[in-house]
């Protein structure tokens, strides 16, 4: 099965045989990239409006650049499953799951999905234990990445980086769900604080992305030293 403990293992010994420079420089970059956004979203607050404009409103901007790097980590990972692909590799659907997810939530993020979804079943429907649907909806997604995650984990597990940074931007993405369900909505900066973590989430998952495609081309031009 997938997520053996003898496929794991192995996963761990491949890991240690590849050769692949650190992120750290992206990784620093990238957390600018986002505390500038952020900082432009706050700055370009109309008048007149709540500085946490343009974190909840569809369209806003940050709404738009959380759209864009959840894009941005979706083509990515679909170059990568192309590049996989082109070097005859059975495993290239790792990477075309993860395109189509991040697609997903990228069109998910711009046209506010799950929320107009969760309000239209709060109407009919009782969501029980949570507060409304929005959050039952985004439990779910929550419930399907830790599923796909241990799926998945073997396969990447021997390419340097790509774990951990799905593993931050999972944390990022947990921090804003519980930010959303345990915190008082009533100020801007719990809004700006939630939103935000979803931006660094989606940053992350976009690192990851390149991180991906950069791996597979590497290993495309100098010989695989593993397969996955």
């Amino acid at each position: 099965m997938p997520i053996s403990l003898s496929y794991f293992f192995q996963a761990l010994s491949d890991r240690q045989k590849t050769n692949q420079s650190s992120v750290y420089k992206q990784v620093l970059l990238t957390s600018v990239v986002l505390f500038a956004s952020i900082s432009m979203s706050i700055l370009l607050t109309p008048e007149g409006k709540n500085l946490s404009y343009h974190f909840i409103e569809e369209g806003g901007f940050n709404t738009v650049v959380t759209a864009f790097f959840l894009a941005a980590a979706s083509t990515l990972m679909f170059a990568t499953h192309m590049s996989e692909s082109a070097s005859g590799l059975k495993s290239s659907w790792i990477w075309i799951v993860q395109s189509v997810g991040f697609a997903f939530l990228s069109v998910d993020e711009m046209f506010q999905l799950h929320e107009q979804i969760g309000l239209y079943f709060d109407t009919f429907v009782s969501s029980g234990p949570f507060i409304n649907w929005n959050d039952l909806l985004v439990a779910v997604y929550g419930f399907i990445a830790i599923i796909t995650a241990l799926i998945i984990l073997p396969k990447i597990l021997p390419i340097r980086s790509l774990p951990e940074l799905l593993a931050m931007a999972f944390l990022f993405f947990m921090a804003h769900m519980l930010t959303d369900l345990m915190v008082d909505h009533s100020s801007d900066f719990t809004h700006i604080a939630e939103e935000s973590l979803k931006l660094f989430s989606a940053g992350f998952l976009a690192l990851a992305g390149y991180s991906a495609l950069k791996w597979s081309l590497n290993r495309n031009r100098t010989g695989p030293s593993s397969s996955l």
